[in-house]
């Protein structure tokens, strides 16, 4: 059993927004208790974390995280109240970047990278596991292709796709010239790309390769991508969303590169994987990535898997700094990607003069549920005087994201690494996902019990959806 750290009631906030004239029904969002995901490893650092639910059964939650030297995933069959902790896997020089998606029939997914010996990331793996029973047991690990930089997984769960569903990958993929050797300290002999590979046994083998480089110029050789995830919609068209970002040399302040402009990119594969078609701009950003405490993925990814109103309609958040400090903007597709509204700020923190800056809010990602309403988790620091301790915190649209309801906070508690350990990010992502019932499930990062834990909490948001023009 997980122990329950928060004494809070559940919180509910009763919100009114306007949209197209008229004003929307009152909603409701509804936060429950929290719960420590990783409380059977409590005195295990976690950092970077990654949820999804099972789109079968309202019951059925994977979540993973990066631990000290490895990878870890928790299952829960009853909602998100306890939490089980079947997989674990450290040992080798790197292991990292953990993502989960359900299959059909109670089929999971834990993927992450692993390398098996010294040397560049260049080497490094997708590893598979699977289980078969929806956590219960799990399969001996697959070893999967090479995947240079943060893998993203997704299931096409249509029935044609059998009873593994069609697995996708997608990643940075490093493509070397003839005369380079396997590392990429320098930006000569060798390009960034993103790669698209599927299965169609559960992971054991992978049949199809679909590729596209990241071609730099004179001035600015060096582009990379930052993966932000990938989606199949209901026609099995597949979409891949990146950063793609233009290299300036190299950032004192996070010892990476230094992005001096970049955008979001979106690419899909209309023929299951085989290829990809020419790419779609989602939009010019100001890139987080500069900025070491609000540093992470960019941006993720969300279709809407089936609503009246909104079906197969793409959604992509990201951390922006346009205004001086971050903030979390959303952009939405219509037409499966083609094209990409204006963006809108989704975080709703007052600007405020203070020495420290800020406030930013930063690490975010995006979940639809079946009605057709869009989340957004976020961690955000306008509680936090010093910009550097943060809360978990949460908004939804009942609009199609033209509109946001006010956000409400999530964690009981604070992340707080001066005081606690851990870090002033903890890692790269949060997680969101939503259940067959229609709950969101938040996952996100914190230290109140003095090692950085991975929480949850369910978030129900109660009113009607809107779709344009009604």
């Amino acid at each position: 059993m997980c122990k329950n750290y928060s004494a809070m009631l559940a919180l509910t906030v009763q919100l009114g927004v306007l949209t197209f004239g008229a004003p929307l029904a009152q909603a409701q969002i509804t936060v429950g208790p929290n719960i420590d995901v990783s409380s059977a490893r409590a005195s295990t650092p976690h950092l970077e974390v990654v949820i999804a639910a099972d789109p079968e059964n309202p019951n059925g939650l994977i979540a993973c995280s990066m631990v000290p030297d490895g990878v870890a995933a928790y299952i829960s069959d009853n909602g998100g109240v306890t939490w089980s902790a079947p997989v674990i896997v450290t040992g080798a020089p790197r292991i990292n970047d953990p993502t989960c998606a359900y299959g059909p029939g109670g089929v999971v997914y834990f993927a992450h990278k692993l390398k098996e010996t010294a040397g560049p990331s260049d080497l490094d793996r997708l590893e598979v596991h699977r289980s078969r029973d929806g956590g219960k047991t799990w399969d001996e690990m697959i070893r999967g292709p090479q995947t240079t930089d943060r893998p993203w997984i997704a299931v096409d769960m249509r029935p044609e796709r059998g009873p593994w569903g069609r697995l996708y990958v997608s990643y940075n993929y490093h493509v070397h010239g003839e005369a380079t050797e396997l590392n990429h300290s320098g930006d000569a002999g060798w390009l960034n790309a993103v790669a698209l590979q599927a299965s169609d046994d559960g992971g054991k083998t992978f049949t199809t390769f679909a590729m596209r480089a990241l071609v730099g110029d004179s001035a600015h050789p060096h582009r990379q991508p930052d993966m932000g995830g990938t989606a199949v919609l209901s026609d099995g068209t597949v979409v891949v969303l990146y950063e793609h970002a233009v290299g300036g040399g190299l950032n004192p302040k996070t010892h990476k590169t230094f992005i001096v402009q970049s955008a979001l990119m979106l690419l899909r594969s209309s023929d299951r994987g085989d290829s990809f078609e020419p790419v779609n701009t989602v939009a010019d950003i100001k890139t987080s990535y500069n900025e070491p405490h609000t540093r992470g993925v960019t941006a993720t990814l969300a279709v809407d898997p089936g609503s009246p109103a909104f079906r197969d309609r793409l959604y992509t958040v990201w951390g922006d700094v346009r205004t001086g400090r971050t903030e979390i903007m959303i952009a939405s597709s219509p037409d499966k990607g083609k094209t990409w509204s204006a963006p809108v700020t989704v975080s709703d923190a007052p600007q405020a003069a203070r020495d420290s800056g800020g406030p930013d809010q930063f690490m975010p990602t995006v979940a639809v549920n079946k009605e057709g309403i869009v989340g957004v988790l976020w961690y955000d620091r306008r509680d936090n005087p010093n910009n550097r301790d943060y809360y978990a915190r949460f908004s939804a649209s009942l609009d199609g994201g033209a509109t946001w309801l006010k956000s409400v906070r999530v964690s009981s508690s604070a992340n707080e690494p001066g005081k606690k350990g851990g870090s002033v990010t903890n890692g790269d992502t949060s997680g969101l996902a939503a259940s067959a019932d229609g709950r969101f499930h938040a996952l996100w990062i914190d230290n109140r019990t003095g090692t950085p834990q991975a929480w949850t909490a369910a978030i129900t948001v109660a009113g009607k959806p809107v779709a344009a023009g009604r």
